[in-house]
């Protein structure tokens, strides 16, 4: 993007934007690195400054939510996505993260935040939540923020001098102020900084060199020695620091979202640049669908068996093999449900035929998804009846009966969008995003015991 097409009233208001997005970051990073009491409260703080900076910087770009819906947005998931941020902060807030729970709420809490920022920028590919969050995923994550890294920069300290302008000397009187401060201002701390590190590295080859430079700098070295500056020096600054680049990020996501007037790649671009990939005919995926369906079915004939004579055998389940059981029950689940919505994922984008609009397909895609079905059930049981009905609830036990239960509704939401039209997507993807926010809150210390 080149800076100096935007708009003179665009660059002054990304100026204040960009040095309000110093604010979220910070809290970040002392929310993340500093610890102590700061560490739970600092992770609602940050989710309300990085909120009110995203809806203060798209509403000075003129983006209300009356513009937004023009742009096929939707203010329902800008909602709902606020209040899983605020819930899912406030929930860090109250009991920290939770045992066994530290990397799915990390990124969760990212997820929300970044997917948020995507919402109400009405940057999402499809406009609205859909079957392409992949994408979006990998847009809002790397594609935006890192391609507009350096836009604070710009924000900050680009005055729009063209070289044309500087070679003819024509410059205004405000920016030639502006630059005879900066300057000098720069070129002193880089100095400094290189001059302070450069001492201080000769300094440990060199005890001559060493002392010569505590008595130069002794008045220094006294200045930094004192409780408050010593403090500020050895404590703030390395937070100051590593906010820059979270600040850059930041700062490139929203401010990359709000230089464009539309998505980096919509839904009908999405379809065009795939077009020549739908080389498969339609039965080529009937065929794999039918394969899979019969190693499901000697699956669950064979499982069926094995649980039977458990069951009539009166032998006592050890610990042990509980949780054996449950777990292959869950990760057969995962692995089913992902491999059957990549087979769907693959008619898609790369059949001849739309498999919405063939009935056979639909016919073998149902059968499909109630082999999903039916392993879904199968791994409740196991999970709920089996592992948690023996020896109780834990916190990560918690978490995998909610992933069960969202992946059962998912395979039934897909058997019925292939006979119904409505937002099997959006609404599966909003469910699982407001149900775990929800979940979060849970006092899992007394639930679990």
């Amino acid at each position: 993007m080149n800076y100096t097409d935007l708009t003179l009233r665009w660059r002054k208001m990304a100026r204040i934007a960009a040095l309000a997005s110093f604010l979220p970051a910070w809290i970040y990073v002392r929310f993340y690195f500093a610890g102590g009491d700061f560490q739970g409260v600092g992770a609602l703080a940050f989710a309300i400054a990085y909120i009110i900076f995203v809806e203060g910087f798209a509403y000075a770009d003129g983006l209300t939510t009356e513009e937004l819906r023009l742009r096929g947005g939707s203010l329902l998931e800008r909602i709902l996505l606020t209040a899983c941020l605020l819930i899912q902060t406030l929930a860090i807030a109250l009991f920290g993260l939770k045992p066994g729970w530290e990397i799915p709420q990390t990124l969760m809490f990212h997820f929300t935040g970044i997917y948020y920022c995507l919402t109400r920028t009405g940057m999402l590919t499809c406009g609205t939540t859909d079957i392409l969050l992949p994408l979006d995923t990998i847009v809002g994550t790397v594609i935006l923020p890192f391609s507009n890294l350096n836009l604070r920069a710009k924000a900050l300290y680009f005055n729009g001098i063209r070289r044309q302008e500087r070679e003819a000397g024509n410059l205004p009187p405000r920016r030639l102020a502006r630059l005879g401060i900066t300057v000098p201002v720069m070129t002193g701390l880089m100095t400094f900084l290189g001059v302070a590190f450069a001492w201080y590295t000769l300094g440990q080859v060199s005890d001559a060199f060493s002392a010569l430079g505590r008595t130069l700098f002794r008045p220094v070295h006294a200045l930094f020695s004192l409780g408050l500056v010593a403090r500020l020096i050895h404590e703030e600054l390395p937070l100051v620091i590593l906010s820059i680049p979270v600040g850059a990020y930041i700062y490139g996501l929203v401010g990359g979202c709000l230089c464009r007037e539309h998505p980096l790649v919509s839904r009908d671009d999405f379809d065009n640049r795939t077009m020549p990939y739908h080389i498969f005919p339609a039965w080529s995926g009937q065929v794999i669908i039918t394969a899979l369906c019969l190693v499901y079915a000697l699956f669950l004939v064979t499982a069926g068996a094995e649980m039977a004579l458990l069951a009539g055998s009166g032998e006592e389940i050890s610990a042990g093999r509980a949780c054996l059981m449950a777990a292959d029950g869950f990760w057969q689940l995962g692995g089913i449900s992902v491999l059957n919505f990549a087979v769907f994922g693959f008619l898609l984008f790369f059949s001849q035929e739309d498999p919405m609009d063939s009935r056979r397909t639909r016919f073998f895609l149902t059968a499909l998804f109630l082999f999903g079905t039916v392993f879904a059930l199968l791994a409740c049981y196991k999970l709920f009846f089996v592992y948690v009905g023996h020896f109780g609830l834990t916190p990560r036990r918690f978490l995998s009966a909610w992933m069960v239960v969202i992946l059962l509704l998912w395979n039934v939401m897909a058997v019925l969008r292939l006979h119904f039209s409505f937002s099997a997507a959006r609404i599966g993807i909003l469910t699982a995003a407001v149900s775990y926010s929800v979940l979060t809150l849970a006092p899992l210390h007394l639930i679990c015991g």
